[in-house]
């Protein structure tokens, strides 16, 4: 049996009536007419740190937005929301900023001149701030938006870095949690930013979330100031189970999977092994993100070729992910230097494994020589001429690796990664080098 609820707001309370269903059903009908949206204000909630509440966006980079700064300290506009006019009646300007001498300077009040408070070093992990900026919006709402830079890789270019959440209320017993995972200053963005809702995994923001067992429609103001919501009616549902077919590349004591996401056209759902199983509306649907952690190590999952499902009506659906784990990497020659490229790891579905900090976890990379037999014909033995560690830039991600043989041999060129997570992983290359 499966509990079914519906949910009306009452004299401003949102109050559920339950009956017991067969498995698999979906929603109670819809009563007269549907439910009214109800908009629930939120408040802003400061983060200890950028991890307290770990999300998406603080691995997966492709989407935050990001600030490059001129070298020479020219400033240059740093897009966060400043729609309106400020107290003089004039549109309010771009908010505007500028690194110097190892420091960085956002103008927060406007006036053009450097303030005690708009100044923050940069730190020897790259990260300068929090800065407080007051963002404003095209619906008049406006609010204090907190946040840091995180330099990347690339001179003068920094990641905007949230460091505050907005939560909502509908009930005294549910807490709905807006994350701007793309650091772009609003909260909307389906598929970019992030909720969490109670005890539920992390999820990308969607169109759809669920308060306990009943599914609502979810509208969020730019701002995040604001949410919109009413129960959903006339959908059907099939059940989601992410770890009846998963793998773990090896047993792990104290693994946490903190989440694992399973995102459609809509909205986006969280799945754990305390929360394996869910109903969710029919459609496509694609496991696009994931995050493990075991002590200091932490891991982070993308899609993949074969990741991707399909929910139908009263039926249950799983999907094959997990080990074991291989790795790919390329080994390419240029005369006496060979160049092992930072490798990927690749599951069963071909979801891409990414650790997050290869500081934590040395990572080996192998020249090895095959050895000839009493007749001068390639063996499968090897001999190994060179071992060494795969640098790192200052984020911890990795930079390729490069040997010098000045021989001509046939090479296997092999990477090895000791992972709590992953397992050992191993990968080779065969390479015929000739160094002239």
């Amino acid at each position: 049996m499966r509990i079914a609820c519906r949910a009306r707001w009452i004299g401003g309370t949102l109050g559920f009536w339950c009956l017991a269903l067969p498995f698999m059903a979906g929603p109670l009908p819809a009563g007269e007419g549907e439910a009214a949206w109800q908009k629930v204000d939120t408040e802003e909630q400061l983060l200890k740190d950028t991890h307290q509440i770990m999300t998406p966006g603080l691995f997966d980079r492709g989407a935050v937005t990001k600030v490059a700064f001129p070298v020479d300290g020219t400033p240059v506009e740093i897009k966060l929301p400043h729609e309106g006019v400020g107290a003089d009646g004039k549109p309010r300007p771009p908010l505007q900023g500028a690194l110097r001498q190892r420091a960085i300077w956002l103008d927060l009040d406007g006036d053009k001149k450097p303030g005690a408070k708009e100044i923050s070093a940069i730190g020897p992990d790259g990260d300068a701030g929090p800065f407080a900026y007051a963002a404003s919006y095209a619906d008049g709402a406006s609010g204090i938006y907190t946040f840091k830079l995180q330099a990347t890789r690339v001179a003068g270019e920094f990641l905007i870095v949230r460091l505050c959440a907005r939560v909502a209320r509908p009930t005294k017993k549910n807490a709905v949690v807006l994350i701007d995972d793309d650091g772009n200053g609003l909260y909307n963005d389906v598929g970019r930013d992030a909720i969490l809702v109670d005890t539920q995994p992390v999820s990308y923001l969607g169109r759809q979330m669920y308060l306990g067992e009943q599914l609502f429609e979810l509208v969020v103001h730019p701002s995040g100031t604001t949410i919109e919501l009413r129960p959903m009616a006339h959908y059907q549902a099939g059940r989601v189970n992410l770890f009846k077919e998963y793998t773990y590349p090896q047993k792990a004591e104290n693994l946490r999977i903190h989440t694992v996401i399973a995102q459609g056209t809509d909205a986006s759902f969280g799945f754990s092994p305390q929360q394996p199983t869910r109903d969710l509306p029919v459609g496509a649907y694609d496991l696009v993100f994931a995050l493990f952690e075991r002590a200091t190590e932490r891991v982070y999952m993308l899609k993949g070729d074969k990741t991707s499902f399909s929910v139908d009506a009263n039926k249950e659906v799983t999907v094959k992910w997990g080990g074991p784990i291989r790795a790919n990497f390329t080994a390419t020659a240029a005369g006496p230097e060979i160049s092992l490229s930072p490798p990927s790891f690749v599951g069963v579905a071909g979801e891409s494994y990414f650790p997050s900090d290869y500081r934590k976890i040395p990572f080996y990379g192998y020249l090895n020589v095959y050895q000839k037999d009493r007749r001068g014909n390639l063996s499968d033995r090897t001999e190994n001429k060179a071992t060494d560690k795969f640098p790192y830039d200052a984020n911890g991600e990795l930079k390729p690796l490069v040997f010098e043989y000045r021989r001509n041999d046939e090479l296997q060129l092999a990477i090895e990664y000791r992972s709590g997570i992953l397992g050992p992983v191993r990968g080779e290359r065969r390479l015929s080098h000739n160094p002239r």
